[in-house]
């Protein structure tokens, strides 16, 4: 008898649950947490082609690519996905391929320009004048998306990105944009040269020190007086090297004939780095540590070196991670524009371009996305 009555009431016991089971799973669903976190089969895909050997390592790691899907809709209310197609090529096996897509008219929203072979022209400018890339001037402008991006670089970044007077795209690698010399100072001495309009030679930067040292003897305190990039220094004084970063072979132009420095050059060169020498032995009392350390460390009033728009930006010299407030004196010669490779766009036939946009904005301004 007792286990009659405990079956009957185990049997009632689970159609009570049941009937729960059923009730919570027919009712309102407000209180319910969707744990499915596969992208909706519903939503856009976006297609980004591109060689997975400027990805890295994680190019081909779906976990990845499934959490990028899944913060897109879930934390930034995106109504896309993206799924990525590599095209293994690279040089003009890769401008081919890109080009095969836009002849054939393969889905593609977003598209990587690549690197170019050594010698020829950026891949930047060849995909702008074969029209594989979306002109981004109005979305830029126009849109919320265009205008977090580009409030997130600075107007020189901008302006090396303009192709034949447009916006096609932007670098999120290496800036390969530079002024092969920057001639700046240390904001707290900026006072000090109100008396130059300008500062036209290493001679002017020994008188300037010479006057702080008489000035304001106790700010130069281990201090050096100026900091030299030697190819920064060569640079500026108009002998450009024939390889960027390699010293040995320079040449400088003379009424618009190129020629290759010779030994009268060497001795104005010598001459110049002797008075740098005497620039730094200005400051006579101070304790002054290294070149790299003082660089290092913002213990310097003069610095001579080449800049990106990453390190040098609205004033701010960074260094490590450390941002130097300074001020520009000279840059020689005009910035030179190098990102005419690696550059991401959207592609010129895409059924997408406003949906690619925000995707480019996000991944580029949101650290959560970009560093995943």
């Amino acid at each position: 008898m007792r286990k009659h009555n405990s079956v009957t009431t185990l049997k009632r016991l689970l159609c009570i649950i049941s009937l729960l089971a059923i009730t919570l799973e027919t009712g309102c669903g407000g209180g319910k947490r969707n744990t499915d976190t596969s992208p909706k089969e519903d939503s856009l895909t976006l297609v980004w082609a591109a060689n997975p050997y400027y990805f890295g390592a994680n190019a081909f790691d779906l976990q990845i690519q499934e959490e990028l899907n899944r913060r897109l809709i879930e934390d930034y209310n995106c109504d896309f996905q993206v799924q990525f197609e590599w095209l293994y090529a690279d040089g003009n096996e890769y401008q081919t391929a890109v080009a095969e897509r836009y002849q054939s008219r393969t889905a593609t929203d977003i598209l990587f320009t690549g690197l170019a072979n050594h010698g020829q022209p950026g891949t930047y400018n060849s995909m702008v004048r074969d029209d594989l890339l979306y002109p981004l001037d109005d979305f830029l402008t126009e849109t919320e998306a265009g205008q977090v991006l580009y409030a997130s670089f600075s107007e020189m970044f901008w302006q090396a990105m303009r192709c034949e007077g447009h916006i096609y795209g932007f670098r999120c690698v290496d800036p390969q944009m530079y002024y092969d010399a920057t001639l700046l100072v240390r904001e707290d001495y900026s006072s000090a040269l109100q008396q130059y309009e300008e500062i036209s030679s290493i001679q002017d930067l020994g008188d300037i020190l010479e006057h702080l040292s008489k000035t304001s003897p106790d700010s130069l305190q281990d201090t050096l007086g100026v900091y030299v990039d030697i190819d920064a220094l060569c640079n500026l004084e108009g002998y450009i090297p024939v390889i960027n970063g390699y010293t040995g072979l320079y040449f400088t132009e003379e009424n618009g004939t190129v020629r290759v420095i010779n030994a009268a050059d060497d001795a104005s060169f010598l001459n110049m780095w002797k008075e740098i020498q005497r620039c730094n032995n200005v400051l006579t009392d101070s304790s002054v540590p290294d070149a790299g350390t003082a660089y290092r460390s913002g213990k310097y009033v003069f610095a001579i070196l080449p800049t990106t728009p990453r390190i040098l930006y609205d004033d701010q010299l960074l260094v490590d991670t450390q941002p130097i407030s300074v001020k520009t004196l000279r840059q020689a010669p005009e910035p030179l524009i190098y990102a005419r490779n690696a550059v991401t766009g959207i592609a010129s036939w895409s059924e997408h371009p406003k949906e690619a946009m925000k995707l480019l904005s996000l991944i580029a301004t949101q650290p959560d996305l970009s560093n995943l």
